[in-house]
């Protein structure tokens, strides 16, 4: 008799409990089985409430050493990752081939690695998207197997990160059937892309500090403009400005006011709503909190 066919769903946050419902109600005769990292029991709990509602196992694993015990007993026929925060050591790699999967943020072959969106709206990019693409030795470098772009400009992080949770949710609808017909002699590799190298780029969590946001207002208002959207993400993630030793929250982007080369950069013009001049234009900030 043969195996049943399965699919290992491993990940956190919304777009990870929304794939599971899209598996479950397109592939109904597939096993589905969601692995979460126990490091991220908080962001994964709406992926399990969604486990258990949908009768799927849930299991939780420590580090990528459990992670692989897990996958080598259940011997999926399709991994996929959404949001996955542990490493997938080179055994897995070697086994599961072309029949591993990862949901990406990024529109790669740009942004591999680390803070996409983030440095995706720092150097002013109009669009951005998210990627599906077979998982190899690299980061981030796999053949992709299918890809959605959309406009960002003027978009918060925040407001970014839900539309690629929105346009992932649509990959995986739209190739829920193509992972069905996967077997575990038959992968994705005949209908996958291989990335365009020359177009690439990486970026490592040492090129973006998300400890440090301060404003520089030496700086045109539209970089600020950009770096106050970069550093929105509601509760967690601000940028701040410091003003007679006193540190505000930035809740929202600027307003972009008259010019003002005249003057020094960093002049607080106005207190309520705090105004500041920059290199070329005073910027209007009129939702701030100051830091506890």
């Amino acid at each position: 008799m043969s195996k049943t066919p399965s699919i290992l769903v491993c990940g956190k946050n919304k777009v990870c409990a929304d794939t599971l419902e899209v598996l479950r109600r397109e592939l109904p005769d597939h096993t589905i089985v969601y692995v979460f990292a126990d490091k991220d029991e908080t962001s994964a709990r709406v992926a399990r409430d969604v486990a258990h509602r949908l009768g799927i196992e849930s299991r939780g694993v420590r580090n990528a050493e459990a992670f692989a015990r897990t996958y080598f007993e259940i011997d999926p026929t399709l991994l996929l990752s959404v949001q996955f925060s542990i490493i997938l050591r080179h055994d897995i790699i070697e086994h599961g081939g072309d029949r591993l999967i990862n949901l990406h943020f990024s529109p790669l072959p740009r942004y591999r690695g680390m803070a996409p969106i983030t440095l995706a709206i720092l150097n002013g990019d109009a669009t951005f998207g998210v990627s599906l693409h077979i998982i190899d030795a690299g980061i981030d470098t796999g053949a992709l197997v299918d890809q959605e772009t959309f406009a960002i400009e003027g978009r918060s992080n925040r407001e970014v990160y839900s539309l690629c949770e929105q346009a992932g949710v649509r990959l995986i609808e739209r190739n829920a059937a193509i992972f069905g017909a996967v077997t575990a002699t038959r992968g994705l590799s005949g209908m996958a892309t291989v990335q365009d190298d020359a177009a690439a780029t990486y970026f490592s969590k040492t090129d973006i500090d998300y400890a440090r946001t301060e404003i520089d207002f030496n700086r045109t208002a539209a970089q600020i403009d950009r770096h106050v959207r970069a550093y929105l993400f509601p509760p967690n993630l601000y940028a701040r400005i410091t003003v007679s030793d006193r540190r505000f929250r930035v809740l929202q982007p600027p307003e972009v006011g008259a010019r003002c080369t005249d003057r020094k950069p960093g002049l607080v013009v106005q207190s309520d709503p705090l105004t500041v001049t920059t290199r070329d234009r005073i910027l209007i900030f009129r939702q701030t909190e100051e830091d506890a």
